[in-house]
């Protein structure tokens, strides 16, 4: 009885399967979408300026906890996206974080 699947089992044949090459192809596809998503996640919720009570001060690591539930860019890219937006950032005793404007406003 031959075995079922959608892979090669020829160990014979040591180049990668079509299923391999489109996996490694979705791979880089979902890194880019990751840093595409978090660049609409920051649009929808902040602003580069605004008002002083709507402003908020978060680090790189804060803004990739937000953004966890849909997708996990890396530092770098956080700090890409920011730089690429026009975000500022502000640093008191070598901690830096980046200066955002919420859009949403403070409900009390």
């Amino acid at each position: 009885m031959g075995k079922i699947g959608f892979r090669s089992y020829d160990k014979d044949d040591k180049s990668p399967s079509n299923g391999e090459q489109s996996s490694q192809k979705e791979d880089k596809q979902e890194a880019i979408s990751d840093k595409d998503i978090f660049r609409q996640f920051i649009l929808d919720k902040y602003n580069t300026t605004g008002d002083v009570s709507a402003k908020v001060f978060k680090t790189s690591r804060d803004l990739a906890y937000d953004a966890r539930d849909m997708c996990s860019p890396s530092l770098p890219d956080i700090a890409a996206v920011m730089k690429e937006l026009g975000f500022t950032y502000d640093g008191f005793m070598l901690y830096y974080a980046w200066v955002l404007y919420e859009k949403e406003p403070l409900r009390y």
